[in-house]
């Protein structure tokens, strides 16, 4: 072709690279760009092109010096090839820049564009599956990724991949590496909701209740609690399931493996280790619940009889002391002697209110216990 042979632009470079992030934040544009873009080329390659043209205007020539300028009028059709040519060159290169736009999201989700990759990851990925999925997917574009040639040659202009190819692998990199982040920190969480529900049931399971309130609110506790274990265990083996594969990933030698991929997961396997013992005890307590709570029902039935017992002992105490002390008259219509008398009778009367209480409390027991009604 002729533009393969003019000295003018015999060659030019140009070099694909990944949109800038302040660009990419600021349009929302993934556009890869090239360096020199597209209309400087096309300027360069015209400005070129014209110059050849118009070689001919100027020939001074040897009779007639309008022999040669009139060469271009007279080939105007033929200029309009050479034209047609230029464009098609450089739809070519606009086709072959479109065979790589689909890089260009990366751009903004891997290097610091419009998406915020780690609120994107937090609200998408929930399943292990959904990180298998993306890692698998990462393995494939990697291994795309890795067929792009260092450069391509479109007629006379050279195009470059190498700073894209560059950006490229750390874009993936970075990806890879916000999606272990993001699975360490799921697996954590699904890790703390475990631990934290194995606290705090064990700290309920592990009291005494020491009334019958106390017994039926914990016989609730125990209920929400068993009510609870099935999707707490469910939280367990998401975690066991996530530690794997995280483990997997990072193992590099297994299908699964990410070349250069590094990540601290003492932590996961430290905690998680530590599960099965502390789930088995919680296990233990929730079974042995219902045993501690007929052992305490037995213990509490003999304070309750005890407790009738010493009511008991006080109502004979006060119907004593009342047969002994109770005003049979009054001497004195004073109001000093009045107030004495009524003072009297008022302790008389709190006394009684509260044996009155203790009963009526006494007999509630022994009817939540079944036992027989004490005879107070």
């Amino acid at each position: 072709m002729l533009n393969e042979n003019l000295p003018e632009i015999k060659e030019i470079k140009t070099e694909l690279h990944f949109p800038t992030a302040m660009a990419s934040s600021a349009s929302g544009d993934s556009t890869l760009v090239l360096k020199p873009p597209i209309e400087e080329l096309r300027t360069t390659y015209y400005k070129a092109m014209k110059k050849f043209v118009a070689r001919p205007t100027k020939f001074g020539g040897f009779a007639n010096s309008h022999v040669f300028s009139a060469m271009c009028d007279a080939n105007a059709r033929n200029l309009v090839r050479v034209y047609e040519a230029c464009e098609r060159l450089f739809t070519r290169l606009e086709t072959l820049l479109y065979e790589y736009e689909h890089w260009g999201f990366l751009a903004r989700i891997g290097g610091g564009g419009s998406v915020d990759l780690d609120a994107v990851m937090e609200t998408t990925l929930q399943e292990p599956t959904d990180w298998e999925i993306n890692f698998k997917t990462i393995r494939t574009k990697r291994k795309e990724s890795e067929k792009i040639p260092d450069s391509v040659k479109v007629d006379c202009i050279h195009l470059s991949f190498v700073p894209f190819k560059r950006s490229l692998d750390e874009l993936i990199q970075r990806f890879t590496d916000a999606l272990l982040l993001s699975l360490r920190k799921s697996t954590l969480n699904h890790i703390r909701i475990v631990e934290d529900f194995v606290d705090a049931s064990m700290e309920s399971l592990n009291k005494r209740p020491h009334s019958i309130d106390e017994i039926s609110a914990a016989q609730l506790e125990w209920k929400d609690i068993d009510a609870r274990k099935t999707d707490v265990q469910t939280q367990y083996q998401k975690a066991e399931k996530k530690k794997a594969l995280l483990l997997a990933v990072l193992g590099g030698g297994s299908s699964a493996g990410m070349s250069g991929a590094s990540l601290d997961t003492s932590e996961v396997e430290t905690r998680l280790s530590q599960l099965p013992t502390r789930w088995e005890n919680f296990e233990i307590a929730l079974e042995a619940f219902n045993d501690m709570i007929e052992e305490q029902r037995e213990s509490l039935k003999g304070e309750i009889e005890t407790h009738v017992v010493e009511c008991n002992v006080e109502i004979d105490k006060l119907r004593e002391q009342w047969r002994a002390k109770r005003p049979v008259e009054v001497s004195s219509w004073e109001d000093e002697v009045l107030a004495k008398v009524y003072t009297a009778m008022t302790e008389w009367r709190q006394r009684m209110d509260e044996l009155k209480t203790r009963c009526l409390t006494l007999t509630s027991n022994c009817a939540a216990f079944a036992m027989n009604e004490p005879g107070v």
